[in-house]
């Protein structure tokens, strides 16, 4: 017992030796390893608009009675752009498509998204993954690939 306490006195007074790990530099190893928590976030949603194929304005409901408008990006996909491009270019043709697709299949159905804690696109947006339907959810990222309106992105 007095050799416990005399180590743990020696500890307190010449601070952590070469020999024994502090808490601080676990805590760096921790961080060094690049190994990141990520918290995913579920609401309930409300469609306002689709903007494009990939890009939807929400009326997101986080409990207790608040709701706010906001703009999501789906995670992990990329649709053709109706914004900046030429009316009759390809481009267009099939991000209208992509965005009359989501706008038929959002109409009327219940909406959940889960967003990653703090993530947002380079563009402000929060990246979500939109579900769809009421028991059986539906994810809408992964239907417009296999519908072949998407293509998968990493960003």
């Amino acid at each position: 017992m007095k050799c416990l306490i005399v180590f743990l006195l020696l500890i307190l007074l010449t601070g952590c030796s070469p020999k024994i790990e502090c808490p601080v530099a676990i805590e760096q190893e921790v961080s060094n390893t690049n190994m990141e928590v990520i918290t995913m976030y579920e609401y309930k949603a409300e469609l306002v608009r689709v903007i494009d194929g990939d890009t939807l304005e929400l009326n997101i409901d986080l409990g207790f009675g608040i709701k706010f408008n906001e703009r999501v990006r789906l995670e992990g996909i990329n649709t053709p752009e109706t914004y900046g491009v030429k009316k009759d270019s390809d481009e267009y043709k099939k991000g209208m498509e992509a965005k009359l697709f989501v706008q038929e299949i959002l109409k009327d159905q219940p909406i959940m998204i889960q967003t990653k804690k703090d993530k947002k696109g380079k563009y402000g947006r929060y990246i979500a993954t939109v579900f769809v339907g009421g028991t059986t959810k539906m994810n809408l990222n992964e239907r417009l690939v296999t519908e072949n309106l998407a293509e998968r992105v990493d960003y």
